[in-house]
């Protein structure tokens, strides 16, 4: 889905394929193209804020479990301490 407007199309890895196309508008739609654009800008917002949602949970999950792992760390080197106490002894 696209607003109606001229566009260039660049594809290809090793050659560049350009190609340049019309959009044009259906003439079956009867809403203004401005209508449209508008609606296409809310629906493509509201991805992106969407989108941002699942980083934001993702970097919750992220955060929960470097503490998890540092708490297990200051475990380990307790643990570790005792061992060499109990060695010393």
């Amino acid at each position: 889905m696209g607003a109606a407007g001229k566009y260039t199309v660049i594809h290809g890895e090793r050659e560049k394929f350009v190609a340049r196309l019309t959009v044009k508008m259906d003439p079956r739609i009867g809403a203004p193209e401005d209508a449209l654009r508008g609606n296409f800008w809310r629906l493509r917002a509201f991805g992106a804020a969407g989108e941002m949602a699942a980083a934001r949970e993702r970097a919750e999950e992220l955060q929960k479990e470097i503490a998890a792992r540092k708490a297990a760390a200051v475990r380990t080197q307790r643990c570790g301490g005792l061992a060499e106490l109990r060695e010393s002894q």
